[in-house]
């Protein structure tokens, strides 16, 4: 087996083992976005999620895929990535890290080479906002839009 199989079974044995914690039931759709979620770097949309597992998966539905999704956001399995074009992204990868959005072809991209210094901010604003976490995107082009 190589490094990047053994990557993803551990990622997927992670995602299933987080939703057994939050007593989250494992039906065959769970499992079957939760595997291609661990297969996956590149921050799918839902669509593409269901468009890359409707033939494979019986009695999946466009509905059900985005339903799972938002249990998933919800209990901290993935992050929710908000993209200028209006379309979510999700991310298995829930350390903290920075993306790349190319405003060219709309890819989004890790960046976790990007060093950010650490940020301070209050537990609550003026106002009484309480901040749980923070969400950086940085907007651009990728090397191929750039040659374009």
């Amino acid at each position: 087996m190589d490094a990047k199989t053994t990557f993803q079974n551990e990622k997927y044995r992670e995602l299933l083992t987080l939703c057994q914690a939050r007593g989250l039931s494992l039906t065959l759709q769970r499992k079957a976005i939760l595997a291609h979620l661990a297969e996956r770097v590149d921050h799918p949309t839902a669509d593409q999620i269901f468009d890359a597992l409707r033939e494979q998966q019986d009695g999946l539905s466009r509905t059900t895929v985005y339903r799972v999704l938002d249990t998933f956001v919800h209990h901290g399995l993935v992050k929710k990535i908000a993209c200028p074009d209006a379309r979510s992204h999700f991310d298995a990868n829930t350390r903290p890290h920075a993306h790349l959005v190319c405003l060219g072809c709309q890819q989004v991209m890790d960046g976790h080479e990007v060093s950010l210094p650490a940020l301070a901010y209050p537990a609550l604003t003026h106002d009484g906002f309480a901040i749980e976490e923070c969400s950086i995107v940085f907007l651009g082009r990728c090397a191929r839009c750039r040659e374009l």
